[in-house]
């Protein structure tokens, strides 16, 4: 501000010297243009009497006619000139009684004059002694006129022309002034500019010099202090400085306290890198790896699997993940899975590495669990299923009442454990996509009259009736797997539906999607139990007991379903019944 006020001051000052100066000048050239115009008139006026004077004498001195006439007719063409001009001159000079006296007396004289003159012009032969005394009396005249007229002009305070100089005086001053201005303003400007820039200059290179540091870890300069725009960006900056230290703190303590690995690899596979948990996780000491190259640390069975991931991140510039085996110093292989992102600035690979050892033992486990099942427990109860269907046909000899009894319960206990494995077998190969999924276009029509024969006996049992609407529609899925989700979905409602109940099976399209409902007349369910009824082996309370479910027929619906892209819901209010509905893409897509 003040480099800008202080010039900005000077400026307005010479501009009101200059101001004045020109006025002074102006007043001054109208002075000089005043007292030329009262002179000149003054001058004239003197001329034009000189010429009347000069007339007369002609007048009686020729002989001539013609030249009588020519001087009488000037005599009496200059009289109303000098009216005129003494008109003139008396609106142009200063009103004082002194100039009204001056004025009268010329008007007098010049009456006089006038008198004198139209007495010669009347008379063409005047004796010479009387014609001498009025060219003298004429003469006295014109000189007194002369003499007011100096009068007048002395009264207006104005000397010869010549003498003018007023104006020329006011043009040098004007000069002198802006010289004088322009000057000063630009001795100013540089002076405070100069000083100015030296103390900016100074302290940004201070800012600079901080910058440099707070890159290299360095600490800062002092802050510079004061109240100006460069005292609040530096003292912003120390701010800045100080929370980018206490937040680098943060992350470093992030990074050496996770569970994970924590690393950055250079491009040739260099490990520049790499926090506290390789030690604990791996063995290795950190500082030890730092340099090293990671194919060192990489199982050998999965080192060219990993280098192909490296060298496809590294051509995409992007964000990936793989899994692989890690050496351990131990000697022991850890299950790890890498979450690696290419940093194109730095030229380096961030990489999250997390330990899914147990998780992939639990998969091991898990993989040795269902085959257990599939081949331990299927195969038995299967058999035992048949030697159970044998004995009720009576091949083997007639059971009593009560071993008739313990044969049908142990049959429905058979079954239900068969149920169970190949629910559990079922979801298990789903899930982990083993299912060939057979997807056409499919009659929804056919469908519900294959769910609807699976279920009539269960239904007739119940003394449940079913209704189904189809309004023609169509859909692009695996016609298998949608009758499974119909038969569970329908066996549900007609286990939960009261005898007498109605279960109506609808379709219909909505904004691109095909929507199936079965809904039922059951107790429906509570509030609490809604968004869980699609977990596993989850069931609403007392359900097991009264109705023999396994608890996964619900969770394999909804595998099912989105794997056809689809979703599953259910839609119930506790005494009013449930409304279980599924929907899927409509249409047929395009081929790949």
């Amino acid at each position: 501000m003040i480099l800008v006020a202080v010039p900005l001051l000077l400026e307005l000052s010479f501009i009101l010297v200059l101001s004045l100066t020109l006025a002074q000048s102006e007043q001054s050239a109208a002075r000089e243009s005043h007292g030329k115009e009262v002179v000149a008139r003054v001058d004239y006026i003197g001329l034009l009497t000189r010429t009347i004077t000069g007339f007369t004498t002609f007048y009686q001195e020729t002989s001539s006619s013609e030249s009588r006439t020519y001087y009488k007719n000037g005599v009496l063409k200059t009289f109303p000139v000098i009216h005129s001009e003494l008109q003139a001159l008396k609106t142009i000079v200063q009103k004082s009684l002194r100039q009204e006296q001056v004025f009268s007396n010329i008007e007098l004289l010049t009456r006089t004059l006038e008198q004198a003159a139209e007495y010669i012009l009347n008379h063409d032969q005047l004796p010479a002694a009387v014609r001498s005394k009025i060219q003298q009396r004429a003469s006295v005249i014109m000189c007194q006129i002369n003499t007011e007229l100096q009068q007048l002009v002395a009264l207006e305070a104005i000397s010869d022309t010549r003498k003018f100089g007023e104006n020329a005086r006011g043009r040098e001053q004007v000069k002198q002034v802006i010289f004088g201005g322009v000057t000063l303003d630009v001795l100013v400007t540089i002076t405070l500019a100069i000083f100015f820039m030296t103390g900016i200059v100074n302290r940004l290179k201070v800012m600079t010099a901080n910058t440099s540091k707070l890159e290299a870890g360095e600490p800062l300069n002092p802050p510079i202090g004061g109240q100006d725009e460069i005292a609040t960006l530096d003292s912003t900056f120390h701010q800045m400085a100080e929370a980018l230290v206490e937040a680098m703190r943060k992350e470093r303590a992030v990074i050496e306290n996770t569970v994970d690995v924590i690393c950055t690899i250079a491009e040739d596979g260099t490990i520049t890198k790499i926090n506290h948990a390789a030690q604990i996780n791996w063995g290795y000491d950190p500082q030890a790896l730092i340099g090293a190259s990671y194919k060192q640390i990489i199982a050998s069975d999965d080192l060219s699997k990993t280098e192909r991931s490296f060298d496809e991140l590294l051509k995409a510039k992007s964000v990936g993940s793989f899994e692989n085996k890690i050496n351990g110093k131990d000697g022991t292989l850890k299950d790890v899975l890498w979450s690696v992102h290419y940093v194109e600035g730095e030229r380096a690979f961030f990489c999250v590495v997390h330990d899914i050892t147990e998780r992939k033992e639990l998969e091991r486990l898990k993989q040795d669990f269902v085959a257990m099942v599939s081949h331990d427990l299927r195969t038995p109860l299967t058999s035992l299923q048949g030697g159970l269907a044998l004995l009720s046909t009576g091949k083997f000899g007639e059971l009593n009442d009560r071993g008739t009894q313990l044969l049908e319960g142990g049959e429905r206990s058979i079954d239900r454990l068969v149920r169970l494995i190949n629910d559990l077998l079922d979801i298990e190969k789903l899930e982990a996509g083993k299912f060939d999924m057979v997807m056409k276009l499919a009659k929804l029509s056919d469908v519900f009259d294959r769910a609807l024969t699976d279920v009539k006996s269960l239904a007739d049992k119940g003394s449940v009736s079913l209704q189904a609407s189809d309004q023609g529609l169509e859909v692009y899925a695996d016609r298998e797997r949608l009758v499974q989700v119909l038969v569970n979905l329908i066996g549900n409602a007609i286990k939960f539906s009261p005898a007498g109940g109605d279960i109506k099976i609808s379709a219909h399209e909505s904004d691109g999607w095909t929507v199936i409902k079965v809904r039922d007349q059951g107790p429906g369910i509570p509030a609490a139990y809604k968004d869980a009824v699609f977990d596993r082996y989850r069931q609403l309370p007392g359900g097991q007991a009264k109705k023999g479910s396994t608890g996964l027929g619900l969770a394999i619906c909804k595998v099912i379903v989105e794997q056809h892209g689809g979703t599953i819901g259910v839609d119930s209010e506790e005494g009013k019944g449930s409304t279980f509905w599924f929907r899927l893409p409509s249409g047929n897509p395009l081929p790949e």
